[in-house]
């Protein structure tokens, strides 16, 4: 699990069902172990439990073997290395103060409570000191199942207007080309584009619960300093109020801003009706979000409301980078977005 028992699962599986108990080999072995948990010991009693933790977590039971055996004999080097973690913020989410809890006993918390949270897991003894088996399933279940929407529950029950609100899709723009081919391999069913650097990339979050997600990115240059996608949505009812969610992540990056940096109109993200913008997010340079502590990568933003005044209306995510400088970026990463009404 993390480094230490996928590092001693490929050690076991090399040296088969030989134990070693060398006393400098159980030393340099614990080492990796030691700094990956914060009680070793008590994890080795777990892993040897018949609960069938280590068959679900797929751990070779030589490791399991090898690993046990150096701890018993050498308890002196079964000791606890493991940096601790920085305690998450006070308005933190869930998942966030869940995560820096089981950060704080063992490396890679998501992989221990897949493997924990699973039926067939006998729950009775924790491998956590003060970390009873029932809040140890909670902050699991925390962790690995956060919520992934703040969507109210009639917006959550409507249907969305958009189309392709997943922004499934391929490729990318060519942004280095000629102001009439930027297109390069983007393909993105149901939306149109302008500018910038466009792409679908498959998300590489260690979570792995967010998908593919639609990336943005401005430069400096003069092709670059503004993109959108962008949907027409028709079939609207005029003097209804719209909803609008979006589940993003963002950032501004500027290296020489000549004395701009500061501003707060550095780097710009929009959503626009027609050409008109209902929610607008200035920054200046090296602000960045979502300010999670685990994951970093989207939060939901909304609802953004608009009263319809014709029966289409163009939704457009724009993002801008102030013009002038000469280096520099600016980032909007959408995982989803959704539209709802009339209200």
């Amino acid at each position: 699990m993390h480094l230490s028992l996928i590092v001693a699962t490929l050690v076991g599986s090399s040296m088969g069902a030989t134990i070693q108990q060398d006393k400098s080999f159980c030393k340099a072995y614990l080492q990796t172990f030691d700094l990956e948990h914060r009680s070793p010991s008590l994890f080795c009693k777990f892993l040897t439990a018949d609960n069938n933790f280590r068959e679900v977590a797929g751990i070779k039971q030589e490791t399991v073997d090898q690993t046990c055996a150096c701890v018993s004999k050498y308890p002196k080097y079964a000791k606890s290395t493991k940096p601790k973690v920085k305690a998450a913020p006070k308005k933190a989410s869930k998942q966030s103060k869940a995560a820096q809890i089981l950060q704080n006993q063992i490396a890679g918390p998501k992989a221990f409570c897949q493997a924990w949270l699973n039926e067939t897991v006998v729950k009775d003894v924790s491998p956590f000191k003060k970390i009873k088996p029932a809040r140890l399933s909670t902050l699991c279940d925390h962790l690995v199942n956060p919520p992934v929407t703040t969507i109210s529950a009639e917006d959550l029950a409507a249907p969305n207007l958009f189309l392709n609100p997943t922004f499934q899709g391929s490729g990318q723009t060519d942004p280095a080309g000629k102001a009439d081919n930027l297109d390069g391999n983007l393909n993105l069913p149901d939306w149109d584009h302008s500018g910038g650097m466009i792409r679908i990339t498959e998300d590489g979050n260690i979570t792995k619960i967010f998908g593919q997600r639609l990336q943005l990115y401005t430069y400096h240059t003069a092709l670059q300093q503004n993109n959108s996608v962008f949907q027409t949505v028709s079939d609207l009812e005029v003097g209804k109020k719209y909803h609008i969610y979006i589940s993003e992540a963002w950032g501004c990056i500027e290296n020489n801003t000549g004395g701009q940096s500061n501003k707060k109109d550095l780097c710009q993200q929009s959503i626009q009706v027609d050409g008109k913008a209902i929610w607008t997010r200035k920054s200046a340079e090296g602000k960045k979000g979502p300010k999670a502590f685990y994951p970093t990568k989207y939060q939901i933003n909304g609802p953004h409301v608009f009263e319809a005044t014709e029966t289409e209306h163009t939704i457009r995510f724009l993002n801008k980078h102030k013009k002038g400088l000469t280096n520099g970026s600016s980032f909007w990463g959408l995982y989803n977005v959704t539209m709802t009404g009339p209200w």
